[in-house]
């Protein structure tokens, strides 16, 4: 289930407004909430300039805004099945087409032009193979069991990511009067002082466990949005995990996956209670734990549309609970 607002007009609702903000706000918490918790530990100050990093976050917003039209278009005869309230974006597919490719290059172009500025043009290659990606997925992985799901989960799972890729690189050149195209960036991690290599590879770890989380709960909230859209997908010929496998097999993977999430959550709890924190594992349990054991229910026990759709919602809820989180270790170690 895709969260609109009504009053908006359709074409910019199609480019999913919601999402977007959602996206954004999380690259600016990582950074200022935890990035820069432990740079200040090291010493230092951030390297990249708000002007630097706002063109970063406009760039993956963009690409992904490109896509959202892009998936629209494929999804145009599915979603009068599915999606009847959806609105249609003004003078048909084409301008679809051309809106998508306007908007994903644009969204190319700053973050190649970005990466050549901090000395690592190759990081705005990223840009383009998650277009490149998210125009496959809409076209053809959609409605293919599996793979479908992991790659709009991979997307996901990278944004905690895109603040470090372009800011690390201005940290280790802090250290070594190098040129960064001349040599591999990760080998200068030797040079690097020992105490501040331990707080940049922890900002790594911190990506890695929120990138972690969010490609996980979307590939559950792909999986679930699949069961969702069963009918049209299945009038339409597509060959989704439900279509394929079967709901039964579907909803066990989903909540088998639900469980691994809250299971790793759990460790995190006790590996803070033995730090004698007793505050952040209730965080936890209150921003993410609840939502997805809300999930889990609706899951489980569900067997309607509606049931499918609320334990969608209750998924989107825990990921932005994990933007909750991002708040809160900021805010304690301030």
């Amino acid at each position: 289930m895709v969260i609109t607002l009504p009053s908006l007009p359709p074409w910019l609702r199609v480019l999913r407004p919601l999402n977007l903000f959602m996206m954004g706000l999380s690259q600016y918490l990582f950074r200022y909430k935890i990035e820069e918790v432990f740079v200040r530990t090291c010493g230092l100050s951030m390297r990249l300039s708000e002007r630097d990093f706002f063109l970063v976050v406009l760039s993956t917003l963009l690409v992904a805004a490109g896509g959202y039209v892009v998936n629209d278009y494929f999804d145009q005869d599915i979603d009068r099945i599915n999606h009847p309230g959806r609105p249609v974006w003004p003078n048909g597919g084409l301008s679809l087409l051309r809106s998508s490719a306007m908007l994903s290059f644009m969204g190319i172009g700053i973050g190649l032009w970005m990466g050549a500025k901090i000395g690592i043009y190759k990081l705005g290659f990223i840009h383009a193979i998650t277009t490149g990606l998210l125009y496959f997925y809409s076209s053809e992985f959609k409605r293919q069991p599996v793979i479908g799901n992991v790659i709009v989960a991979l997307m996901a799972g990278l944004v905690p990511f895109m603040p470090v890729f372009y800011e690390m690189p201005l940290f280790i050149r802090s250290f070594k009067d190098l040129v960064l195209e001349q040599e591999e960036v990760f080998s200068l991690y030797k040079e690097i002082p020992r105490s501040i290599q331990h707080n940049l590879n922890l900002i790594w770890y911190w990506a890695g466990g929120f990138g972690i989380f969010a490609f996980l709960v979307n590939w559950i909230r792909e999986m679930v949005k699949d069961l969702e859209d069963l009918d049209g997908d299945d009038q339409m010929g597509a060959r989704t995990l439900p279509i394929v496998a079967g709901i039964g097999v579907t909803k066990s993977v989903s909540a088998a996956l639900t469980v691994v999430v809250l299971c790793g959550l759990a460790w995190l709890q006790q590996a803070q209670i033995a730090e004698k924190d007793l505050k952040t594992p209730w965080v936890m349990a209150l921003a993410l734990e609840l939502p997805l054991l809300f999930a889990l229910y609706f899951l489980v026990k569900g067997e309607q549309k509606k049931d499918y759709s609320r334990a969608s919602a209750w998924l989107k809820i825990a990921i932005a609970g994990g933007l909750v989180f991002m708040i809160w270790f900021g805010y304690v170690n301030n």
